[in-house]
């Protein structure tokens, strides 16, 4: 007999399995979208990681593998994409660790400095969160601020994050 936990592990594999086999293809709706990260960000910071093994750098590393962590102290935080140029974005993915953000905000901003907020959720969960725009947003810089997190025992951790518009 098959124990729960070996169940679990299956089922978590197969899972991240069909997550990036959906992170490397477009949404459907999307002819004329690309996907934007193929443009890797200049730049990636957070407020804070949870050490060299999960770096802020990793949120945007086509891995599902590796994962950004922030400090597990930290009551709020934020991961900050710089695209170099601005972006049209109509479609945003993010591939969330079980330590999620229950409630966060996704930000735009031209210079880094003045943030626009453009999507609130308020009932986040783990695993994918797709994001779709009715119009297209656009900036140069995207922020994930995180406000409350789903467990107070630990950070917020993504193990992807994924943009796709037009340049």
């Amino acid at each position: 007999m098959i124990k729960s936990s070996k169940i679990a592990v299956f089922l978590f594999i197969g899972v991240l399995s069909l997550v990036s086999i959906f992170l490397i293809t477009p949404p459907a709706d999307s002819a004329m979208t690309v996907d934007l990260d193929r443009y890797e960000p200049w730049t990636i910071i957070a407020s804070s990681d949870n050490g060299s093994e999960c770096l802020a750098i990793m949120a945007a590393d086509n891995s599902l593998v590796t994962r950004w962590d922030s400090d597990h102290s930290e009551a709020k935080s934020w991961i900050k994409f710089d695209y170099g140029l601005r972006k049209y974005i109509k479609t945003i993915i993010i591939a969330w660790e079980a330590a999620y953000a229950k409630v966060y905000h996704i930000q735009v901003s031209e210079d880094g400095e003045l943030w626009k907020t453009v999507f609130t959720e308020h009932h986040g969960h783990e695993g994918l969160q797709v994001i779709q725009f009715s119009s297209r947003v656009k900036g140069r810089y995207v922020r994930i601020q995180c406000s409350q997190k789903a467990n107070s025992d630990y950070g917020y951790s993504i193990f992807e994050f994924q943009i796709f518009g037009d340049q």
